[in-house]
């Protein structure tokens, strides 16, 4: 299953997810207990300066947080070598979080994909 963190964001405008539950419940509707087990990063038609970035982050307890994992953005797509980010099982939450800097245009989106366990 996965999970939509961000889709076609305007990478001209810095991007931050919700805080997303890394462990998806069993629900009235009968869907299975599921753990995230990694983020897709992609992006096509970056223009500006390429300097953006990108970071996950975990949380157990939202007063504290850590940084998972941190990307830069230096080439205009990477539709062809998308980041594949594998997510330790190590927090509650986690969240997708994207800096312009000085990117003026693209589109990035995140995608988070959950296994049953």
């Amino acid at each position: 299953m996965t999970v939509e963190l961000f889709r076609n964001a305007p990478m001209g405008n810095d991007v931050e997810s919700l805080w997303t539950p890394a462990l998806l419940r069993k629900t009235a509707f009968g869907s299975v207990d599921s753990v995230v087990r990694g983020t897709q990063i992609f992006w096509e038609g970056a223009s500006g300066t390429l300097d953006g970035t990108i970071e996950i982050w975990g949380t157990n307890d939202f007063r504290a947080r850590s940084l998972v994992a941190r990307f830069d953005v230096s080439e205009t797509s990477n539709l062809d070598s998308a980041i594949l980010a594998e997510m330790p099982g190590t927090f509650e939450f986690f969240k997708a979080r994207y800096a312009s800097n000085q990117i003026t245009g693209g589109y990035l989106s995140a995608v988070a994909y959950y296994e049953p366990i």
